[in-house]
């Protein structure tokens, strides 16, 4: 269960953000335009680095206190991913022309989408499957 949670929750949200791509691509890449084209980092950037930091707190705690086969996997990819996105928010300047011309790109967001839900779907199957 302490590590079954955080995976599902991280499957889902992977496995939703790459659907929202791939159902209302329009309306889904026009709101990541606005957010990468403002200079100052916009409050809803911060939610995803800082979810994925208080799951890798409750999964390292439970990698210390109920110890299990794999139990390194999870805490080490939410670890990895909250300091990826901090840094990335550190250097907005320079991540947001590189976000910015993603987002701008129609021929990158099928492969980006698809990529992103077949991540989320290796999560979820690796959550249900080894916790």
């Amino acid at each position: 269960m302490w590590f079954k949670l955080p995976a599902l929750v991280l499957g889902v949200a992977l496995l939703a953000k790459g659907l929202a791509g791939l159902v209302v691509p329009g309306r889904f890449y026009a709101w990541r335009r606005a957010q990468f084209s403002t200079w100052r980092v916009p409050g809803a950037v911060w939610v995803s680095p800082s979810i994925a930091a208080g799951l890798a707190v409750v999964t390292w705690s439970a990698t210390t206190f109920h110890a299990m086969a794999w139990n390194w996997v999870v805490p080490v990819t939410l670890t990895l991913g909250a300091l990826a996105g901090f840094v990335n928010l550190a250097r907005w300047p320079v991540y947001r022309k590189h976000g910015l011309r993603m987002v701008t790109n129609p021929a990158l967001h099928r492969k980006l989408d698809c990529g992103i839900v077949v991540a989320g779907c290796a999560v979820v199957m690796f959550a249900i499957t080894v916790y």
